[in-house]
């Protein structure tokens, strides 16, 4: 994998090159945030998972996943809830990739593995975000789609640190290099871009004054802190305020 050579406030950006089978997104003490991908057939081993949410990127009709020898098909699902303390994952009739983000913590050894086959549906002025673990999590993990020339507020976090996975498209990612939120005409003087692409990943530090503008459709898969409605809106084409947005909520 490699590094850009960008790094802004202490944030990086980072492409998954596409000969990796498997790569950590997130190097976070708390979660954990992995990307997997098995050409024709693969096998992996977690531990010390919980609450983790497996998310098909890429399948087929035949594909299928193993989960301690337990067989799944995999055509009409969008993902998995497993809930065990160390998991063997077995994927056979690929190509098959996935991402699963959870939490590192040990737990009582519970077996459980759930289907998911609906998610949480916020709408947007410029897409929509389907937050893939539910309105109330102990991390935040979503699927959001940008349409093209569509763009995301000018926006900081106070306490959010998030990781970005960009699967599908080209963006233009806008930010600051370093975390004085104190003055808006200087902050906007200084904004700097650069242009992601499939299989991008981006680190966003809190205080972090960053947009991403879409210059093809894009879809991308973010991992975070919790604080779902920690977003300060500097600027907007919308003119939204800060904060959640109620009437974007709804169930999909």
């Amino acid at each position: 994998m490699k590094k850009s050579k960008i790094n802004f406030g202490g944030n990086i950006i980072k492409r998954i090159e596409n000969n990796i089978i498997r790569e950590k997104l997130m190097n976070n003490n708390r979660y954990y945030y992995e990307y997997f991908k098995a050409v024709k057939k693969g096998n992996f081993h977690l531990k010390n998972i919980n609450n983790a949410n497996l998310i098909f990127l890429k399948k087929n009709k035949k594909s299928s996943i193993f989960i301690d020898n337990k067989s799944y098909k995999i055509s009409n699902l969008k993902g998995l809830f497993i809930k065990k303390r160390q998991i063997s994952l077995k994927i056979k009739n690929g190509p098959v990739s996935f991402l699963i983000a959870g939490i590192k913590q040990k737990i009582k050894n519970e077996k459980i593995v759930k289907l998911r086959k609906k998610f949480y549906k916020v709408t947007k002025p410029w897409g929509y975000e389907l937050w893939l673990n539910g309105e109330k999590p102990t991390f935040a993990f979503k699927k959001i789609f940008i349409r093209k020339g569509h763009q995301t507020s000018l926006q900081y976090h106070k306490k959010k640190y998030e990781t970005n996975f960009l699967y599908k498209g080209i963006a233009n990612l806008f930010y600051t290099k370093h975390n004085n939120i104190r003055q808006t005409k200087k902050i906007l003087s200084k904004i700097e871009f650069k242009k992601i692409v499939s299989r991008d990943v981006v680190n966003v530090r809190p205080n972090i004054v960053h947009r991403i503008k879409a210059l093809t459709d894009i879809s991308l898969y973010e991992v975070s802190t919790p604080h779902l409605s920690d977003v300060i809106r500097i600027a907007d084409d919308n003119n939204r305020k800060s904060g959640k947005i109620l009437k974007e909520h709804r169930k999909y």
